[in-house]
């Protein structure tokens, strides 16, 4: 529920409050990791000192959070507008935030210290620091920049991003993105995207090719992160990336499917029907995850000039290919073919996969109703229990007599997978029925 208050638009004071309590709660996840990160660079004792002080940090908030969590509960809508709840929110967002800024300050001050800043630095670096940057304090964060602690080249990077715009603060952060140390490049990145210098995509694409993908301190590569700032971008740079991302083999990722994934919809947000060609060309692909995304791409853009490249890799010996292109048949108007794959599917020793398929008929809702009461007669137990399943979801009162045969079925399991669909579908029917 967070991440929907934190993307909508909650007008009026208490719709903001609410808000507010969002974007609170989702930074203070950030605060405890910045501080454990700040501490790895320190000598003992203000090591020691400063973990401690984090772990205070920790407590403190934390008593702030669970009232803030059981003020607006997940699955309650008209939370982020009662005025009780708001009221209480926002005294406890005044008394975090003033916590937070008092232990921040005593945390810098520890931890700045120890590292041999000057006092100018370290206010000009501090964390807890919101205001713009003038030249004077640019100079500072552009020598920083190149310190020997990763921690301080972190901070001065992600503090850049208030820094006027000039020539020399995209040149050194453009430089920064290659830094060994992953949280560094991350922040440059930040500081870039906010920056936003308008040759950022061009930046970004080189960035893409030239920054290495095994880094200090992280377990994904920062072309994750430029993929993403690339897709708020727009031009030949960005599509060409994006593109080339389609392919990604994963290097150094802890998710080596994610990029390919990602690039996908960076490339039909941007492009929307414009981007069929692309994954027509990539639907012959050597790897099965392009193959994949392109398969349901060509099928939400319902693109008819695919359609006999689709019922070729209906036949891939990945299934999850084949049941991507057995989707992208049922919306381009080949349901038979398209179900016929989604139905083998669920025929698939592969417990996941068979659970992919019944998904994605579920994802087709009444339409797919027909084709699933065929499955009811399989031979295949499985298919005949997971097609219970389905027609609980997506059926009415008219499939029921076809789950009372099932409900006389050899197998133990799909009899009573059918009973618990027919209760299921009655007490819907029930529900749905005007009270007199």
């Amino acid at each position: 529920m967070w991440a929907d208050y934190l993307k909508g638009d909650h007008p009026g004071p208490r719709g903001r409050t609410a808000y507010h309590a969002a974007w609170w709660l989702d930074a203070r996840s950030q605060t405890v990791p910045f501080l454990q990160n700040l501490a790895k660079d320190l000598e003992e004792p203000a090591k020691s000192q400063c973990l401690r002080a984090a772990e205070h940090f920790e407590r403190e908030t934390t008593e702030v959070l669970i009232p803030l969590r059981d003020l607006f509960p997940a699955g309650d809508p008209a939370a982020p507008y009662d005025p009780n709840r708001c009221q209480s929110a926002a005294f406890l967002l005044d008394r975090g935030i003033i916590a937070e800024t008092r232990a921040l300050i005593e945390l810098e001050s520890i931890a700045f210290a120890a590292l041999g800043l000057t006092p100018e630095e370290s206010n000009i670096l501090s964390y807890s620091r919101k205001g713009a940057l003038d030249e004077a304090g640019t100079a500072v964060l552009l020598r920083l920049l190149g310190h020997s602690r990763p921690t301080v080249r972190q901070i001065a990077a992600a503090r850049l991003a208030s820094a006027p715009k000039s020539p020399a603060v995209v040149t050194a952060l453009a430089k920064a993105l290659r830094d060994p140390d992953g949280p560094t490049g991350e922040a440059a990145l930040f500081s870039l995207s906010i920056q936003r210098p308008e040759d950022l995509p061009a930046i970004l694409a080189l960035a893409w090719k030239e920054v290495p993908r095994q880094r200090d301190h992280t377990d994904m590569p920062l072309q994750r992160q430029i993929l993403f700032a690339l897709r708020d971008t727009d031009g030949k740079e960005a599509v060409e990336t994006l593109t080339a991302a389609l392919e990604d083999s994963g290097e150094a990722d802890e998710v080596p499917e994610a990029i390919p994934k990602w690039a996908g919809e960076g490339l039909y947000e941007m492009l929307r029907g414009d981007s069929a060609p692309i994954f027509r060309k990539s639907l012959e692909s050597p790897q099965a995850i392009t193959r994949r995304v392109s398969a349901l791409y060509l099928g939400t853009l319902q693109d008819k000039d695919a359609v006999e490249a689709l019922a070729k890799a209906t036949k891939d010996l990945n299934p999850g290919v084949a049941m991507a292109a057995g989707r992208a048949l049922v919306l381009c108007g080949r349901g038979e073919e398209g179900y016929a794959v989604l139905a083998g599917g669920m025929r698939n020793e592969d417990r996941g996969v068979r659970s992919e398929a019944v998904e994605t008929f579920i994802q087709f809702g009444k339409e797919a109703v027909p084709a699933v009461l065929a499955l009811t007669k399989d031979p295949d137990a499985r298919v005949r229990a997971n097609s219970t399943i389905i027609l609980s979801r997506i059926g009415d009162a008219s499939v029921i007599p076809a789950l009372e045969e099932l409900a006389k079925d050899p197998e133990p399991k799909v009899r009573d997978f059918a009973a618990n669909a027919i209760a299921d579908l009655r007490a819907r029917e029930a529900a749905q029925k005007p009270k007199k």
